[in-house]
Order: C-alpha cells, then sequence, then structure tokens
C-alpha cells in the first residue's frame, strides 16, 4: 500500500513544479510587457511611410546661399529638388538639431554620395556642401580657359612652326 502515498507525493511535487513555473512565466510576461518599448524597436531604413518634416520656403523668402541644414558643424546648402522612389531612399541621419531626417539614395546596392530632404512622398531636396553662387561660379571658371579663347581652338602660326 505504499505505493498510492509515493503516487500522491510525486503528483504533489509535479502540481507544485507546474505552479512555480506559471509563476515565473507570468514574472517575465510581466517585465516583458513594461519594456516592450525598449526590446522592441522597430526601424524602417527607407523613407517610404515616412512623414515629409521639412517645408521648403517660398521663393524669395529666404537667402539661397545661407544653408539649409547643418550635418557635424559642414552646412549643407539647396541643391535642386528632385523625384525619387521612397523605396529607393534610405534614411542616413538627422542634421544637428535633430529636427530633420537626411536621406540618400539607394541603387545597385550602392549608396549615393548626396543627401536629400524628404519634401513629400516622391520629392526631395538635394543637398550640395557648397553655396549655390559659389557652386555656379566655379562651374564658369572651369569652362572659361584663362587666356580668353575657347578651349581647343589653338591656332598654329601662320608659318607653319618655323622661325624667322
Amino acid at each position: 500500500m505504499s505505493e498510492p502515498l509515493l503516487a500522491r507525493g510525486t503528483a504533489a511535487l509535479f502540481a507544485g513544479g507546474l505552479v512555480v513555473g506559471f509563476a515565473v512565466l507570468a514574472l517575465f510576461a510581466t517585465l516583458d510587457k513594461r519594456n516592450r518599448a525598449t526590446i522592441e524597436r522597430l526601424t524602417e531604413p527607407s523613407a517610404a511611410g515616412e512623414p515629409a518634416v521639412f517645408v521648403m520656403p517660398e521663393k524669395g523668402a529666404y537667402d539661397p546661399s545661407a544653408p539649409i541644414v547643418e550635418i557635424k558643424g559642414a552646412p549643407l546648402y539647396e541643391d535642386e529638388i528632385v523625384r525619387r522612389p521612397d523605396g529607393a531612399m534610405m534614411k542616413a541621419g538627422h542634421d544637428d538639431s535633430g529636427k530633420y531626417p537626411l536621406y540618400r539614395r539607394f541603387r545597385s546596392d550602392v549608396l549615393q554620395e548626396p543627401l536629400h530632404l524628404k519634401l513629400e512622398p516622391g520629392r526631395y531636396l538635394r543637398l550640395a556642401s557648397t553655396p549655390p553662387k559659389k557652386r555656379l561660379e566655379g562651374a564658369q571658371e572651369e569652362s572659361a580657359p584663362e587666356n580668353g579663347e575657347p578651349e581647343g581652338k589653338t591656332e598654329a602660326p601662320a608659318d607653319g612652326g618655323a622661325g624667322e
């Protein structure tokens, strides 16, 4: 008759183990629920579904040679407004103020160099590291030769290069 007592003791130990196991499980579930915001953070690296934060000022209401944003202390200026699919634009960080997210174009498994600000879905402001006036002056200096004549139009001397 000792078997029924042993069976009862085993059943009691098994039931006690289940109760302790459920208590531990309930404790972990409570801790997980409290820290869910820090444990599970879903981030989307692309611009798809991101709100457009930057609003382009009206022409004439701002100085185009003034920097739009700064990143790591370096000013970035307006370049041009471009159309890009949101899925091809990957988040590259924020400006120094933390107010505006910056994006780069992802193309052929490579992140492209220029940074962009999202104006609206599919429209972005490309940023440049130099002000617009300096870029225009630099382009004019590169295209104009120093002697004032167009490049590639050097004339040979009339006497065929022979001296007098």
